[in-house]
């Protein structure tokens, strides 16, 4: 062989599977021979599952929505949502993060005068669930306004009433589930005022990014109650045990 043409010489296959070592290496340029080892390992096992589009992933919750929604029989009425007073100021904290999470990815002015009431409001009897927030606040807190707060409560109060459900606990897409329940059960309601703004943020978008942040903290919560009960479980029989051993 006189010559060799470098051009017919492709190393984007290559190229390729070095960029994703460095990606499931935790994104670092220089990767270590038992990095390696371990994300090819990754790789062979993620060729040997299936590929699921966005569609089908989609369309397999609303069956599970479907499927959840008539047994759980979730609605969410004056009455329960008057009995959350206790827990609203902590409601208020949640929904001016989920608030601040939306406005820093839709990153659009006009949501922000929607989502949030002014600071310098004097707050009086009827608006003192911002207690906590004002306590906290060193400049930087948000307060949400009433559609963002309802919009909290609401899925405060679906993810109580699922949580006793043991369907929620098998699901493996439980946000999603609660964000689906949410915004069908705030649809039924008398439609709030926002209007699509210049960058097409609509408000059941808006809704979608304030419910799925804040789903995230209210399932956490509750699996943080579920672990507590099993520990607490734990420690009692380890104590009935140890009673036990020394009466004998």
């Amino acid at each position: 062989m006189t010559y060799i043409l470098l051009g017919k010489i492709q190393t984007d296959c290559l190229e390729d599977r070095f960029g994703k070592y460095r990606q499931l290496a935790g994104a670092q340029y220089h990767v270590s021979i038992r990095q390696i080892y371990e994300v090819e390992n990754k790789l062979r096992l993620q060729s040997t599952l299936p590929t699921i589009s966005t569609e089908q992933h989609w369309e397999c919750v609303r069956k599970q929505v479907e499927a959840l929604h008539p047994s759980c029989n979730v609605v969410v009425s004056s009455e329960t949502l008057s009995k959350i007073q206790e827990v609203l100021p902590i409601l208020v904290y949640v929904a001016g993060y989920a608030v601040y999470a939306t406005l820093k990815r839709l990153n659009c002015a006009k949501r922000k005068d929607v989502l949030t009431v002014d600071k310098t409001i004097t707050v009086s009897a009827a608006h003192e669930h911002y207690d906590l927030v004002k306590q906290l606040d060193r400049g930087g807190l948000l307060y949400p306004s009433m559609f963002a707060l309802n919009a909290v409560a609401h899925c405060y109060v679906v993810v109580e009433k699922l949580a006793t459900q043991p369907e929620l606990l098998l699901m493996r897409e439980q946000r999603q589930v609660v964000t689906e329940l949410t915004l069908h059960l705030l649809a039924n309601e008398e439609p709030a005022i926002v209007y699509t703004c210049e960058n097409s943020h609509t408000s059941e978008s808006v809704l979608k990014h304030i419910l799925r942040c804040s789903t995230n903290i209210l399932l956490k919560n509750v699996c943080g109650k579920l672990n507590d009960k099993l520990l607490d479980a734990a420690d009692k029989a380890k104590k009935r045990k140890a009673t036990t051993l020394q009466n004998k």
